[in-house]
């Protein structure tokens, strides 16, 4: 049994499973029990199932009610997705909880060392608030070592807190567990059975969200969801399902297939001769025997008219088949050729084109002034091309737009952009204090970090957020805006020439670098 809604999920249009669905909402009980042990509902339990211990640590007992059955229930998928935000460390056991933010397995490999370190803590260097980088390379394997170097660290004492993986705001949600639920489901089973599987999780859902955004009818997307899942009634899936004694074409009698059906059969082969040649050639060259793989390289390569062309060509040909089939109507190749004619003439009638707006062209790079009375810090963050090494940078202003300072900082390992430009306003927040400003405001050309300032996160940079919040109280006025690329000039300019400079932090308060505070001004 199952219920619609609008959420395609993994590759599902809509279609949910209602036992993984209530084992995500047992888990979001457990999930509150976790992050607000001071209610009500968490002490009684507390009192009655595990007085002596955390609830992540409480077992059946020997009297237990069916609600407490259920919450355990409910743990158990919590386990599977919850993570440590790092913090000092010293909470933390590297081997027996989650706290490497990748998917799946959310522990490090063992480690093939001798006596390897226990906490997370002994992997810090505290005088630098950094990682030691040797004993990441010695103790973990190359995978491990690139994500722990990819965490950010604060340079305050905060304590480790539990956050959830699968949402980039580290908040439980009932869509992301039900998500993994049916992830973790299916990759088991592609191991019981045998069958391949996706380790990259993340690009197999980019692989499904660009099939579900190809411009074509629902009718024709489920067709394809169907194909890609190996589920349309071929010959060969009614044989595997006992639904027929041969897993023979009923058409020409040869072995079935998705592919034989659609693309190899006669009557197939019919209608893509009539095709443009290229599309034709590319067709029957395209040589994936694993049908979603099939349909993610033909639109990843085609143009979209021709990759529409195509899916709307193999959604014709099964029906024309079936009605060959079932109804014991043949139509010509021909008539199947008018047929994808008309239905693409009619799909392009009827779409609505968006127009592109022309963005405005300025002739120089503007900088915007504060409100009176308030100090202005541009922040922003570069990464380089290779990835191995970013960087973040600060340039501080009068109202007058005269430089008053500047500072950047060389980063190893963290390669996430919106993680970086949450740092970037970090050291803004470093420069004030180092100039002594009070009244402050801060600019940032990346909405989602100004958001994420102004709202509540336990995200990947969920520690950070806290440290910045932190921070900013000390200051009598501290206000985060965004503003465009364009008035974030003197930032971005300082960060990508940053990205040349040594490991480090970099500061300059008489005279500003190459490239900054060149830019005019919009006055008030």
């Amino acid at each position: 049994m199952g219920y619609y809604d609008q959420a395609q999920e993994v590759g599902r249009p809509g279609v949910r499973d209602i036992e993984l669905f209530n084992l995500a909402l047992l888990a979001r009980q457990a999930w509150r029990i976790l992050n607000d042990p001071a209610s009500l509902s968490a002490r009684i339990l507390r009192a009655v199932y595990y007085p002596g211990s955390e609830f992540l640590e409480a077992s059946l007992g020997a009297a237990p009610s069916q609600v407490w059955r259920a919450i355990l229930e409910g743990k158990e998928v919590l386990h599977q997705g919850i993570i440590r935000r790092i913090g000092t460390g010293e909470s933390t056991n590297i081997w027996s909880m989650n706290w490497l933010p990748k998917d799946g397995h959310l522990r490090p490999l063992a480690c093939p060392r001798p006596n390897p370190p226990q906490m997370v803590s002994e992997l810090l260097d505290h005088t630098s608030a950094s990682w030691d980088r040797g004993k990441l390379q010695y103790f973990f394997t190359p995978m491990d070592a690139d994500i722990i170097g990819s965490i950010p660290l604060t340079t305050r004492r905060q304590e480790d807190f539990w956050a959830w993986h699968y949402e980039k705001t580290g908040i439980f949600s009932v869509r992301s567990a039900y998500r993994m639920l049916v992830q973790n489901r299916e990759t088991n089973r592609a191991w019981l059975e045998g069958i391949p599987s996706r380790s990259d999780v993340r690009a197999d859902e980019k692989e499904w969200t660009s099939l579900w955004k190809i411009k074509v009818p629902s009718k024709i997307r489920v067709f394809l969801w169907r194909l890609a899942k190996h589920s349309i009634p071929t010959g060969n899936v009614l044989h595997r399902r006992n639904m027929t004694p041969k897993d023979v074409c009923q058409i020409c009698g040869a072995r079935d297939s998705w592919k034989h059906s659609l693309l190899e059969c006669n009557m197939a082969k019919c209608v893509w001769a009539l095709e443009k040649e290229e599309t034709m050639e590319y067709v029957c060259n395209l040589h994936e025997q694993n049908a979603k793989a099939w349909l993610v390289a033909a639109s990843s390569s085609l143009p979209q008219e021709e990759t529409i062309r195509v899916m709307v060509t193999l959604w014709a040909i099964w029906h024309a088949k079936r009605k060959a089939i079932y109804e014991n109507s043949f139509q010509s190749p021909l008539s199947t050729r008018c047929f994808v004619d008309r239905f693409i003439s009619d799909l392009s009638l009827s779409g609505t084109r968006q127009e592109v707006k022309e963005r405005p062209v300025l002739s120089s790079p503007r900088w915007i002034p504060p409100p009176q009375g308030l100090m202005k810090i541009n922040v922003d963050a570069a990464l380089s091309k290779n990835k191995v090494f970013s960087s973040v940078a600060a340039v501080a202003r009068n109202g007058a737009g005269d430089f008053l300072g500047a500072s950047s900082v060389v980063i190893e390992g963290i390669t996430d952009p919106e993680t970086m430009e949450i740092l970037a306003c970090r050291e803004g927040l470093a420069l004030a204090n180092d100039l002594s400003f009070r009244r402050v405001q801060m600019a940032s050309d990346c909405s989602n970090a100004v958001r994420s300032l102004s709202g509540s996160t336990l995200g990947s940079y969920g520690h950070i957020i806290k440290e910045i919040r932190e921070g900013a109280a000390s200051f009598q006025e501290m206000v985060f805006v965004h503003e465009r690329r364009e008035a974030n000039q003197d930032a971005h300019i300082l960060a990508r020439s940053s990205l040349y400079n040594s490991l480090g932090r970099h500061v300059w308060f008489f005279d500003p670098p190459d490239g900054v505070c060149n830019s005019y001004f919009v006055p008030n």
